[in-house]
């Protein structure tokens, strides 16, 4: 049988209402009751349920964390950062993989809410289409809210993001100083933000350099056979002297799927070609430990998505509700 406040009140000798302030509001509480209460719920075993904790103090430090595919390898690596910063607040997260549907989306938005947690976070791309967010915008109206790697700022949504457009521009032109014929880009066939964004910063280096007529793009799913088939397509169409000599890829898992078709051509990387990554992917990294790759800084990223979460449901609102890093390449 569960152990119950009562029977915290019992062994503590005190009544049931000054065990329920000791948990909710210790403060009202003298130490030396204090004492006594823990002890004996320790000695009994008694956790507070967390709900109905939630329903007097109106927190129940717990965060739901919302992710569109966790098949994508760098989608882990946020949530390892999210919970890193939970654990360190004394909060919960709570995962739920939504399968990039909106449909889904909005089910767990009900269900977590029915949970009363503390606030969301919404990590990854999304659909350039604002519909598909607009569910999203009216949680935030009412809920603490924070999107990873998407931008809703402009609809008051708290937004953490890297500057993609930024990164794949210096990343791109980077490439043609060091004597590349043909910069090549590897992209999704997905039409979501952060992909959108990179192709916009491959091009505006190609404008950059005089190099418009240049692009080279394939587009395919951002996984490990769409970095294949990409790869495939470009060794069909171009002869071994008019072959890009660089590609630049939006995700490592399609790095990967890249450095496979080369092994299986018997290209040589970086000798015959030079691949870049983006995302920063720790099994990636070990996979290919040679490989260059645009780091998202995903770890960071996610705690600080925790600490902004905690922040507002304290009534903190920050003042930006824009932060972008700057990626780097490593």
């Amino acid at each position: 049988m569960n152990t119950t406040i009562k029977d915290v009140a019992r062994e503590a000798g005190v009544c049931i209402a000054t065990v329920s302030r000791a948990f909710n509001e210790p403060d009202r509480v003298s130490q030396e009751t204090l004492q006594r209460i823990h002890s004996a719920a320790k000695r009994l075993n008694y956790s507070p349920n967390a709900l109905a904790k939630g329903l007097i103090t109106r927190s129940t430090q717990t965060i739901g964390v919302l992710v569109p595919d966790i098949d994508n390898l760098f989608y882990p690596c946020v949530v390892k950062g999210i919970d890193a910063a939970c654990f360190q607040n004394n909060h919960l997260s709570i995962l739920a993989n939504t399968y990039d549907s909106v449909e889904r989306e909005q089910y767990y938005i009900r269900s977590l809410g029915g949970q009363r947690i503390d606030g969301y976070i919404f990590v990854g791309t999304r659909s350039a289409d604002l519909k598909d967010s607009q569910h999203i915008i009216e949680l935030a109206k009412h809920t603490p809210v924070v999107m990873i790697y998407s931008d809703l700022s402009a609809y008051g949504v708290c937004s953490i993001l890297t500057d993609d457009v930024a990164a794949v521009r210096r990343v791109t032109k980077s490439l043609f100083e060091q004597g590349h014929r043909r910069v090549a880009l590897f992209s999704s066939d997905v039409p979501h933000m952060t992909y959108l964004d990179k192709q916009r910063g491959y091009e505006q280096a190609l404008e950059e350099m005089g190099r418009a007529g240049d692009a080279v793009i394939y587009r395919d799913q951002p996984y490990i056979m769409g970095g294949y088939r990409c790869m495939e397509r470009m060794l069909q169409e171009f002869s071994p002297k008019t072959m890009p000599t660089a590609v630049m890829v939006i995700s490592d898992q399609m790095a990967l799927g890249v450095w496979r078709c080369c092994e299986a051509h018997g290209i040589r990387i970086p000798d015959e070609i030079k691949l870049v990554g983006y995302s920063g992917t720790s099994l990636i990294r070990e996979l290919l430990p040679s490989l260059q790759t645009v780091d998202q800084m995903p770890d960071k990223l996610g705690h600080l998505a925790v600490n902004m979460i905690i922040s507002m449901k304290n009534g903190e609102y920050p003042n930006m509700k824009q932060v972008i890093f700057d990626p780097v390449l490593c």
